[in-house]
C-alpha cells in the first residue's frame, strides 16, 4: 500500500501543478483584445481600434430578437467567456438577462466569433500568455421612436 501511495503522489502533485498552471485570470496586465489592429503601434490607440473592431462585429452579427423588439424589451446582457492562451474562446456563460430572447442572442453572437474562426490576441500577466474570463456587456437599445414612448407619441401627435 506504501508504495501505490507512493507512485501516486507524484502524479497528484504534477496534474496539480498542471492545473495551476491552466488556472484562469480576470484581471491581467494586458487584457486579451479583439483582433484588426495589432499594425497600431501605440498600445492606447490599439486598445480604442480593438473595441471598435468588437463593436462593429457585435453590430453586424447581432440580431434584435424580433418578440423583444414587440415588447420594447431594452437593457444589457452580460456574456463572459474565457480567452484561451491560443485566443480562442471557450466556456460562454450568460450571467446576465433581460429576457424576451436577448440572452440567448448574446450567447449566440459570441459563438460565432467561434464559428468564424475569430482569434483574439490573448492575454499576458507578468510576461506570461495566459487564459482570461472575459466579460462582454450587450447592450439592445431600439432606435428612437422605437419604443413604446415613441409609439404612443407618434399614435398620438397631432401633425397626422
Amino acid at each position: 500500500m506504501k508504495k501505490l501511495v507512493a507512485l501516486l503522489l507524484p502524479l497528484i502533485f504534477t496534474l496539480g501543478l498542471s492545473a495551476q498552471a491552466e488556472e484562469v485570470l480576470r484581471l491581467v496586465e494586458q487584457m486579451p483584445r479583439f483582433p484588426g489592429c495589432e499594425d497600431i503601434a501605440d498600445e492606447t490607440e490599439r486598445r480604442v481600434c480593438s473595441e471598435k473592431e468588437l463593436i462593429n462585429f457585435l453590430s453586424t452579427n447581432l440580431k434584435y430578437p424580433a418578440f423583444a423588439r414587440r415588447k420594447c424589451v431594452e437593457g444589457v446582457c452580460v456574456v463572459v467567456f474565457t480567452v484561451e492562451k491560443d485566443g480562442s474562446i471557450s466556456d460562454i456563460d450568460l450571467v446576465r438577462d433581460i429576457g424576451a430572447g436577448c440572452g440567448q442572442e448574446s450567447t449566440r453572437v459570441v459563438q460565432e466569433m467561434v464559428n468564424q474562426n475569430i482569434v483574439w490576441i490573448p492575454g499576458t500577466h507578468e510576461g506570461e500568455t495566459v487564459r482570461v474570463r472575459f466579460t462582454l456587456p450587450i447592450k439592445f437599445l431600439l432606435e428612437k421612436g422605437k419604443t413604446k414612448k415613441g409609439f404612443f407619441k407618434r399614435l398620438f401627435s397631432k401633425n397626422d
